[in-house]
């Protein structure tokens, strides 16, 4: 049922033209009424026959002839409209209501029925067609009726032949009524076809808004934005003139930054700018923030510049991004007074569009660089972490270097067999160099077993190496270096630590051996005890075997250009010590110089 009656009230055709959309959503609705009204009165004078009520003899002919052409005839345009053929549609309905009235007529003559009927035509063509339905509707009433009323008189319809200045005087004053009533249904058609007019400009204008928005909500560079904007606005809102002036960081000038046509182009060529004052239209948008609207250019108080003389008024509406005014939509006709209310409400819309846009484009730019700058800083702090991490390696190297050869002697080797460990001198071997020098795993198989060898790697620089000889298929090998790298990783940790710590101590005693020698020459009061002291202690720390201390004496030399005091070698102090294996020269002032003896 549901479906039946959108079927009859609903039309399911996707008409592209308003025109012929709005002329099918009237159609429609009365061509169902007139079938189900046709439907109706055929069922009444049925169910009257059976009930044995006396009908006229015109009523059941009317019936029986009409009623059955009405219904076909309104489902076949029904049929048709819901098919796109709505102006075959409507003048189906057109004749068959003529016909009607027609039969009505001959059957009738000057009558009510019929006289009813033609008001009923009168407003459906009024609807349909317009001014020119109701003008056809009315010329047809003056001709049909004065014309029914002479063959009414002469007997040649079915009703009783009357009086012809009766049936005229009734036919006239029937056509006079009728013509009235069709002024009055002019009157309200033209005001409806401009209410459709301007719903259909209302609309276009909408959807050519939300278009020219879209297209510029997707624009992230700011001149691309200005440059298609005003082209969109020009083309789809058919202007003369669009352009945009963009205020300068000064906020002295409006700068034209977009324009359209050849005019636009020789002005941006020109480099067409604005004062930013009260005395132009532009500078006053700027200034308040408000659309200027000037309806005639040949009053206003400021010229255009020549390519633009031919303009009667100018529409200029702020750009704002955010809370200021970053520039100007300037629209220009040839026109005067050429914007309405709608039109200056879609303009603003779209400027507000336009702003947004900006602000939007802005903010891109701004992300943009902010990006950059971040991956410029990432770059250079992942080269910097590079160059640290090397710096580290080659100081762990250096650190571990120093380290073994402090301790000269010292074995820094385990070796296992079966269960027992013990201490001693290792030879690399080819497995174990392998490890170190590639920086990672080894295996070598042959007939005795399998060898791992995994490097022992501290900071990224190989410190040492772990070499382990398992039996042939003892366990699987990816479970071994597993193991292994568990317990590699551990002992590096372990043997950093322990690095640290001895030299951490070692400092802390040189500090201290430092601190007692200062203390101890700052309690002296003369030269040769400091020496003394000094090649004592210094001898008693550095475990020396021989020292000397040696005062430099000054001579002045007297040159033309310039005077120095140069030295004079050698005068010295000999203080010779024997405590150690260590030999040790001192020149004072001077540097320390040293050789280390060998065991």
């Amino acid at each position: 049922m549901k479906g039946l009656f959108r079927y009859l009230f609903v039309v399911q055709y996707n008409y592209r033209d308003t025109a012929q959309a709005i002329r099918a959503r009237v159609a429609l609705p009365l061509i169902s009424s007139i079938a189900i009204l046709g439907l109706i009165f055929g069922l009444f004078l049925v169910v009257a026959s059976l009930a044995g009520q006396d009908l006229r003899d015109s009523a059941i002919s009317l019936g029986g002839i009409v009623i059955p052409g009405l219904i076909i005839w309104s489902a076949v345009a029904m049929w048709l409209t819901q098919r796109g053929a709505v102006s075959a549609a409507t003048a189906l309905i057109a004749l068959l209501l003529l016909t009607m009235v027609g039969i009505s007529l001959y059957v009738d003559g000057i009558a009510p029925s019929p006289l009813l009927l033609i008001p009923v035509v009168l407003v459906y063509m009024g609807l349909i067609y317009g001014a020119r339905g109701i003008v056809l509707m009315t010329v047809l009433t003056w001709l049909i009726l004065p014309v029914t009323a002479y063959l009414q008189s002469e007997g040649n319809l079915r009703v009783e032949a009357q009086a012809f200045d009766d049936l005229l005087q009734e036919a006239l004053i029937s056509a006079q009524t009728i013509t009235l009533s069709a002024l009055l249904l002019w009157l309200f058609a033209w005001n409806l076809q401009q209410a459709l007019a301007r719903a259909a400009q209302i609309a276009a204008r909408t959807r050519a808004t939300a278009a020219t928005g879209q297209a510029i909500s997707r624009l992230l560079n700011v001149n691309e934005l200005l440059t298609i904007s005003v082209d969109l606005i020009r083309d789809r809102f058919a202007l003369y003139q669009v352009q945009i002036l963009m205020v300068d960081e000064t906020r002295s000038y409006a700068n034209l930054s977009a324009s359209t046509g050849e005019v636009g182009q020789a002005l941006l060529t020109q480099g067409y700018r604005v004062p930013i004052n009260s005395r132009t239209a532009v500078g006053e948008s700027v200034i308040t923030g408000e659309l200027r609207y000037v309806r005639d250019l040949h009053t206003a108080t400021y010229q255009l510049p020549d390519p633009l003389a031919e303009c009667r008024s100018e529409l200029i509406i702020p750009l704002s991004a955010g809370e200021a005014v970053v520039g100007v939509l300037d629209i220009l006709s040839t026109r005067l007074g050429a914007f309405g209310e709608e039109d200056i409400e879609a303009m603003r819309i779209v400027a507000n569009q336009i702003g947004q846009g900006l602000q939007n484009a802005r903010l891109f730019e701004t992300q943009q660089r902010n990006l950059l700058q971040n991956r410029r800083l990432f770059l250079e702090s992942e080269t910097n972490l590079r160059e640290i991490e090397r710096l580290n390696q080659q100081l762990t190297g250096q650190s571990w270097r120093q380290y073994l050869s402090e301790r000269h002697g010292e074995k820094f080797g385990v070796r296992m067999v079966g269960n027992a460990a013990q201490a001693e001198e290792v030879d690399w071997t080819p497995a174990m160099r392998q490890a170190v020098e590639r920086g990672r795993a080894v295996s070598q198989d042959d007939d005795t077993g399998q060898t791992l060898a995994v490097p022992v790697v501290i900071r990224g620089q190989p410190v040492g190496a772990i070499e382990v000889k398992l039996p042939p298929q003892s366990i699987n090998q990816a479970e071994v270096r597993n193991i292994v790298q568990a317990i590699i990783e551990r002992l590096a940790f372990s043997l950093e630590n322990i690095r640290l710590f001895e030299q951490a101590q070692m400092a802390a005693e040189r500090e201290q051996h430092i601190n007692r020698m200062t203390a101890q020459l700052q309690g002296l009061t003369s030269v040769e005890d400091i020496l003394m002291t000094a090649v004592s202690t210094l001898g008693q720390v550095l475990n020396a075997d021989q020292g000397l201390i040696r005062l430099v004496e000054y001579e002045a030399v007297s040159s033309d250009q310039s005077q120095a005091k140069v030295p004079l070698l050698p005068t010295a102090h000999d203080r010779p010590l024997q405590s150690g294996r260590t030999s040790i020269e001192t020149i004072i002032p001077g540097t320390v110089t040293g050789q280390k003896g060998q065991d």
